[in-house]
């Protein structure tokens, strides 16, 4: 008996964990064309202090904000610039949130092996 009720925690936390990283992702989705976008924006839309905010995303998923924040913005370049969205990198760049596009390519580069414009398809 012991053993069910500790298994329906873990669910229950696990459950919780996803939800709330779905809320999480949602909100950085929504605000993801915005250069100025930091951790601390997110944390005040999920109501938490910076610190609150800060360990449960690495809690929740083994990376500090700004780590999980690139990540999703590099997916997201990725995945925007495999599908032909935009015709140039530069604006798929610009819509994910990066400015400058040679710490764009750095970035890519370094987490795909690929240089964006690799990626691209016309």
């Amino acid at each position: 008996m012991a053993i069910s009720c500790m298994e329906n925690n873990e669910k229950t936390t696990l459950l919780y964990q996803k939800i709330w990283l779905e809320e999480l992702t949602s909100l950085l989705m929504v605000s993801m064309g915005d250069p100025r976008l930091r951790a601390e924006d997110l944390a005040d839309k999920m109501f938490l202090s910076r610190s609150q905010f800060y360990r449960k995303v690495k809690e929740y998923t083994g990376m500090p904000p700004g780590s999980f924040i690139r990540e999703k913005r590099l997916l997201e370049a990725k995945k925007i610039l495999e599908g032909g969205m935009f015709p140039t990198v530069k604006e798929v760049a610009h819509q994910v949130g990066y400015c400058r596009m040679d710490y764009f390519s750095k970035l890519f580069r370094e987490r795909f092996g690929k240089l964006p414009s690799e990626v691209l398809k016309h």
